[in-house]
């Protein structure tokens, strides 16, 4: 999304009830390991690599079927110009054998490509490996803002809560008001060496922060 000078989010849904006119923004992301858009998107995951000799071998392409396989591409022969078979059962059926590495792009099917850096150097029965992605894992939620109307009076009063994944889901931190006071569920720290007037009070209108 592409915004310029001013981005409005309207919500047209009629009340005036205590949270009504509600308009909920999420912050969204997947950990590290998770299949993500981008790892849909491509078609697969990481590569695995099984062996102790050069490893210079790099899946490519998009995958475009729709069922999980598990490619697997094998170096069958290390000779002048080395050769690999591959499958896509993860090894318990091979779909070509000997196959000649260019040092460009190979294509094995369904839009999977293979590219070695080097056509000569490897050893025997070492294999690289990946698993097609089909689907995402469900995503996380970082954190939201939201908006609605504060109170039950028929008015133009909002407030903003803001929340964050505190590790075991959303929760609220700071909800700011429609009188410009603001509400913190948990302590409030100064940086060090920070100044500036600021007054805390607890719910009873106690100044709480020294």
């Amino acid at each position: 999304m592409i915004a310029r000078d001013t981005l409005t989010i309207q919500n047209h849904t009629e009340g005036d009830g205590a949270t009504a006119r509600l308009t909920n923004i999420a912050f969204q992301g997947w950990s590290d390991g998770e299949d993500s858009a981008n790892d849909y998107f491509k078609g697969y995951g990481s590569t695995t690599f099984t062996g102790s000799g050069l490893d210079d071998m790099t899946y490519g392409g998009n995958y475009n079927s729709t069922d999980v396989r598990t490619y697997r591409v094998k170096i069958d022969a290390a000779a002048a110009t080395d050769t690999y078979t591959w499958s896509e059962d993860g090894g318990s059926t091979w779909e070509a054998t000997g196959v000649a590495m260019t040092g460009s792009a190979q294509e094995l099917n369904k839009g999977i490509t293979v590219t070695f850096a080097a056509t000569t150097g490897h050893t025997l029965n070492e294999y690289w490996e990946i698993t097609t992605i089909i689907t995402t894992t469900a995503m996380h939620k970082l954190g939201e803002i939201v908006v609605d109307h504060e109170g039950t009076s028929a008015d133009d009063k909002g407030e903003m809560v803001v929340k964050t994944n505190n590790g075991s889901g959303v929760n609220t931190i700071q909800t700011y008001h429609s009188n410009g006071d603001a509400t913190f569920s948990a302590k409030c720290y100064n940086s060090d060496g920070a100044h500036g007037l600021v007054t805390i009070r607890d719910t009873s209108g106690t100044i709480v922060n020294t």
